[in-house]
């Protein structure tokens, strides 16, 4: 073999071996008002049930996970406040606020949050109003992992849960998100 033949294959190994390295990964930021050094806690739903922690200093942190699907997880704050996060590959999304009023930016689902935090705060104890918000949204945005957060907390984890209800609104919803556990 030739020397040019050895390094256009060396060069090309190279490459390729850098090609293959290249990790998807989506990254959290969080700058949380009034929240001390702590930990926070991250549960993910899915596409597998695991627990991990953030440690925040001063309420910042940064938080990277190997993305190569969707995946979604909580963040589950000391006051019992949980924030679900939809990370996309290669995505990037960040938390900021006081802990009361946290807003997310991010792609898609991060993004809808920020309407559902709103209508929380509205209607807060208003449950048909609240229902009826969920049922119209769910119609509006059918493809939006979001309803299962909606879902869960507002049909499913009541002691005596509306199946009627909790299937009438799963009907509207794309199959990718029907899918999710």
């Amino acid at each position: 073999m030739t020397m040019k033949k050895i390094t256009f294959i060396l060069t090309l190994a190279c490459i390729l071996l850098a090609s293959c390295s290249n990790e998807h990964k989506f990254t959290l930021k969080g700058e949380i008002e009034n929240l001390p050094s702590d930990t926070i806690l991250v549960y993910y739903q899915s596409p597998y049930n695991a627990i991990d922690t953030i440690i925040a200093e001063k309420g910042k942190f940064k938080y990277s996970i190997p993305a190569d699907t969707f995946t979604i997880f909580s963040l589950l704050f000391n006051n019992n406040k949980d924030i679900p996060i939809y990370a996309y590959r290669d995505g990037k999304a960040k938390v900021s606020g006081p802990i009361s009023n946290i807003t997310i930016e991010g792609e898609d689902d991060n993004l809808k949050m920020n309407e559902i935090f709103e209508m929380e705060k509205k209607m807060k104890k208003d449950t048909l109003g609240i229902e009826k918000w969920i049922e119209s949204f769910s119609k509006k945005n059918p493809d939006s992992y979001t309803n299962i957060y909606l879902l869960n907390r507002y049909f499913i984890q009541r002691v005596n849960p509306d199946y009627n209800k909790i299937k009438s609104i799963l009907a509207n919803l794309h199959g990718k998100v029907k899918d999710v556990p």
